[in-house]
């Protein structure tokens, strides 16, 4: 008997010495996700682990008095999986109810302040909040001491006094951090960086958005196909009807009047509702009832597709961004985000620098608004049947959870190693007193060896004042156990982490440590100290210091291409077109009169440089003259001839990309609505800018989107002036006083250098200049770049854009830099986007957008209409009210051109439109027997659209061969 009491002893300290590998193992990986960036759901994952493992070594404690029982081997085993089936439940409740109990005592204010505190130990973890006084190394959160320190801070910090105060001043500047870094994308509010938030959350949406749009498309399209129908409908219809009346020897016009209800009942049978008083000749009335049932059951087919794709039924006429805004759309999305409390409107932009401006950053600055709303709230409000009642509980078990856990996996995991101690004692030395003795020592050195090994967290004057605050407020035995834990887990770490590692090959417990985020901020930002005064109990004060971000990155600026993107030749339509598709917001250029009033694009005062040909100012030039030189590039190679204002609005519509116009001489007001009429064609509104006062008050008085006052660079006049030093030098010789010209000269010069506009007088002056346009700002050269600047500007309402002067395109990118962040409303730049802001780039072809003309809209437009016609451009009418575009045809964007074919039109009286294809119509004018299309092709004041019908085509032909309209300075 003997014997096999041995070898129960052996094989109770086998179980024993293996559970306690799986207690260590699960206590290095508790103290990871206490002391990191678990969140409670993951917390509580892990602590089930522990109440398992708890009931094992209940269950193992009572098994070790039954081997005193004289029973078999079967019978021990089958008593072991007997106990630990009833005391690992028994476990779970225990510790359950220890939980509950402890929350319980919590009251509103109590569950409010733990909210903090947990969101408070993340942002340490992240670098965003740190301790004063609390001198730690760099990696301290990964060292034992420091995860400990992290585990049991809530606690500590719980009976801080004035923790609300302390919380206000804190919390707005760390929560938008705390939003974007140390959390998991998507989920519990994180967004992310702008790059993980565009990628794993934005490009989704939008992708799921397009494919729901394709299939509102195809909804829209079956319908308009179906509306399109009706007239072959009725034709097929009437066909059938007759047919049938003639099987019976009638026709529509021979039914006797006592067979009419006869017919109507036929007729209903075949799918058209006429109504009771039709009479079997009233074709008009057939007709009607035919496109009647037509469009009940395309409304009923629509109504049933869109309730099946998208859940609801949305009107025929929306574009991709309108389509996205509809609440249907919209109450989607934000419930797949998470973010429908926060009532940001999420619109259909893809670009990178829309996606950050419209989207990410209105997301953060809105949910930390409506997150500091929430820990700030009344105390009521986390209590029991309070609106924040689930966040204060689950706030309340992870500040509760943590420490709790670790003492009982560490108390665990002690009593087993006594244990080993004991059995492996008992079993050498045969004797149960020294088996005892040693098992009693090592628990002796356990828990008060722990209280005493010290380490520089639990040194440190702030634990102390933590610590002393603690045992003012709360049972006795709670400071002592969180000390214990702070001073244990830096010796039983390391073996326990080694253990789970090698000794259970890596086992998780199910839960991954996140990487800690690092501290230091971005690039272009720059971090900011707030320090927040905690009352101290001793000598020293606890601080908490936030770091807080500033000014977003020029990230957050528009991109506009200096002159069209290179190496395409400067302000040719080329160059515009490229912009769009190399990731530009817009193409920036310059634009001069000609002598016959059409614009070139153009930028110097006189040619030989970017054109080529002739030396003289474009203003000398007809348009016509203009197209016999030739743009070269920058290696002096002619790409053609230079462009014209038409080429550049048609080239800026081809590449989908804004322009931006500046005006590069002192023009009038009447060639200013001359320019501003031709910009009418383009798809976006464009941005105007000019050094010449003259030319900005009559854009600032046409409200225009944008208006920008152009600043020169510094010594902008060196070529100018010795100019004129040696022009005085050749009068000198020649007895000439060119004194008044110098002076004439001198101020002409400063009228387009607007120097004078960057000083404090100045600058009030230039907003007062563009007073009237929608929005107004200074174009300022990178070397003017100053934070003093920034804030006069904006004292004035004026914004700041910024171009390379002298083409130091680094320089640019450093002063932006030196600015701390400060975001210009937009770079006018040689230089590709991603040279400012790695994320810009050509837009990405992962999400594709969809285009509103990819809907075939079934509108309510008349198939005829007749009347007097407006010209809106060379190829649109406005007739009674209605918007008609000419089929087959589009616009020449210039202003002659639509003077003239308004004149012609004037002149011809009214049209006769009916509908052609789609949306576009076809229009007579009777009095001259002329097609409208046709007769301005012809003349040069429109453009056959590819696949346009054969009279179509060889108008444009003729008036090419011609040299008629526009076709008389194109070649």
């Amino acid at each position: 008997m003997m014997a096999n009491k041995r070898i129960m002893t052996v094989f109770l300290l086998t179980v024993t010495f293996l559970y306690l590998l799986f207690e260590l193992g699960f206590s290095a990986r508790l103290l990871d996700a206490s002391g990191g960036l678990a969140d409670i759901d993951e917390i509580k994952h892990i602590e089930h682990w522990g109440r398992a493992l708890s009931g094992i070594a209940a269950a193992l404690f009572c098994w070790g008095f039954l081997l005193k029982r004289p029973w078999s081997y079967g019978k021990f085993a089958a008593a072991l999986v007997a106990l630990i089936a009833v005391w690992i439940p028994l476990m779970f409740a225990i510790q359950q109810h220890i939980v509950e109990s402890a929350i319980e005592r919590l009251d509103g204010g109590q569950r409010r302040d733990a909210s903090f505190l947990v969101v408070a130990t993340r942002f340490m973890l992240g670098g965003n909040l740190r301790v004063a006084n609390l001198d730690l190394p760099e990696d301290a959160w990964n060292d034992p001491a420091g995860k400990a320190f992290i585990a049991v801070f809530p606690v500590l910090a719980s009976s801080l006094p004035n923790l609300e105060t302390e919380a206000k001043g804190i919390l707005r500047a760390t929560l938008r951090k705390h939003l974007t870094q140390g959390c998991t994308v998507g989920k519990n509010g994180c967004f992310g960086s702008f790059e993980e938030f565009n990628n794993e959350i934005w490009r989704p949406v939008i992708g799921e958005v397009s494919e729901s749009f394709r299939k509102y498309s195809k909804g829209v399209n079956d319908y308009a196909d179906a509306i399109d129908r009706i007239p072959a409908e009725q034709e097929r219809a009437w066909r059938d009807y007759v047919r049938k009346l003639s099987e019976k020897r009638y026709t529509p016009t021979s039914v006797p009047a006592r067979g009419w209800s006869r017919v109507r009942s036929e007729v209903r049978s075949m799918g058209v509702p006429v109504s009771d008083t039709w009479a079997p000749s009233d074709r008009a009335g057939f007709n009607a009832a035919v496109a009647t049932a037509v469009r009940r059951s395309a409304d009923d087919a629509y109504e049933k597709g869109m309730k099946a794709n998208l859940g609801d039924v949305l009107p025929r006429t929306l574009t991709p961004a309108a389509f996205m805004r509809h609440p249907a759309i919209q109450s989607t999305i934000v419930e797949k985000m998470g973010v429908a409390e926060l009532r940001v409107p999420l619109d259909y932009v893809v670009a990178p620098q829309d996606v950050m401006k419209r989207i990410y950053l209105p997301l953060i600055t809105a949910a930390t608004d409506h997150s500091f709303g929430i820990y700030t709230a009344a105390m009521h409000e986390f209590d029991v049947g309070g609106r924040h009642e689930e966040l204060g509980r689950q706030a309340a078990e992870r500040l509760i959870v943590p420490p709790l856990a670790l003492v009982f996996s560490l108390i665990g995991g002690l009593g087993h190693l006594s244990k080993s101690i004991f059995l492996g004692t008992l079993l050498l030395s045969r004797r149960r007193g020294i088996a005892w003795a040693a098992c009693l020592t090592a628990l002796t050195l356990g828990l008060v060896g722990g209280y005493h090994y010290k380490n520089p967290v639990s040194v440190s004057p702030v634990y102390t004042d933590l610590e002393s605050q603690a045992a003012a407020n709360s049972a006795f035995y709670v400071p002592w156990a969180l000390r214990w834990i702070v001073q244990t887990e830096p010796v039983s770490y390391p073996i326990a982490e080694a253990i789970r590692r090698h000794a259970l090959v890596g086992l998780t417990y199910g839960y991954v440590p996140k990487e800690l985020p690092k501290a230091a901020p971005a690039s272009g930002e720059e971090a900011v100290t707030e320090t927040v005064a905690v009352p101290p109990v001793g000598d020293d004060a606890v601080k908490l210091e936030a770091a807080a971000a500033v000014a977003p990155s020029a990230c957050v600026s528009e991109f506009h291409a200096h002159r069209g993107v290179r190496p395409h030749a400067e302000n040719t339509a080329a160059a515009i077109q490229a912009a769009g598709a190399a990731g530009f917001d817009a193409a920036e250029i310059d634009v001069q009169p000609l002598k016959d009033g059409y614009w070139a694009v153009h930028h110097d005062a006189v040619t030989g440089r970017a054109v080529v040909g002739v030396k003289k100012p474009a203003s000398a030039l007809t348009a016509e003259e203009w197209k016999q030189l030739r743009a070269v590039d920058a290696r002096g190679k002619s790409v053609g001839a230079p462009s014209l204002m038409d080429e550049a609005i048609e080239a800026a519509n081809a590449g989908h990309v804004r322009l931006h116009i500046e005006v590069k001489a002192p023009v009038s007001c009447r060639q200013i609505d001359n320019l501003i009429a031709m910009t009418r064609g383009l798809e976006k509104a464009p941005y105007w800018s000019t050094a010449f006062p003259s030319a900005a008050r009559c854009l600032a008085a046409r409200s225009v989107e944008h208006l920008g006052i152009v600043v020169g660079p510094q010594e902008p006049g060196g070529k100018l002036s010795r100019g004129i030093e040696k022009g005085q030098e050749i009068g000198d010789r020649l007895g000439v006083d060119t004194s008044r010209l110098r002076k004439a000269a001198d101020g002409a010069y400063e009228q387009v250098s607007n120097r004078s506009f960057l000083s404090q007088d100045g600058i009030a002056e230039a907003a007062g200049l563009a007073a009237g346009a929608k929005r107004r700002a200074l174009h300022i050269p990178h070397t003017d770049l100053s934070p003093a600047l920034i804030q006069r500007a904006k004292a004035n309402g004026l914004t700041l854009a910024v171009y390379a002067g002298n083409g130091d395109e680094a320089g640019m990118a450093d002063a932006i830099k030196r600015t701390g962040g400060f975001a210009p409303l937009f770079i006018i730049t040689d230089e590709r986007p991603e040279y400012f802001c790695p994320t810009k780039s050509a837009p990405s072809k992962a999400s594709p957008s969809v285009r509103a003309q990819d809907v075939k809209p079934a509108s309510s437009m008349p198939d005829m209409i007749n009347g007097a016609a407006a010209l809106l451009d060379t190829a649109t009418l406005n007739v009674s009210g209605h918007t008609l575009p000419l089929a087959y045809v589009t616009a020449v964007p210039h202003q002659r051109a639509i003077e003239t074919a308004q004149a012609f039109l004037k002149d011809s009286g009214d049209v006769s439109c009916r509908r052609a294809e789609g949306e576009t119509y076809s229009c007579l004018l009777p009095r001259k027997n002329l097609d409208l299309a046709e007769t301005l092709v012809l003349s040069g004041l429109a453009k056959a659209k590819p696949g346009a019908p054969d009279n179509i085509v060889k108008s444009e032909a003729s008036a090419r061969t011609n040299k008629t309209g526009i076709w008389s300075i194109q070649q």
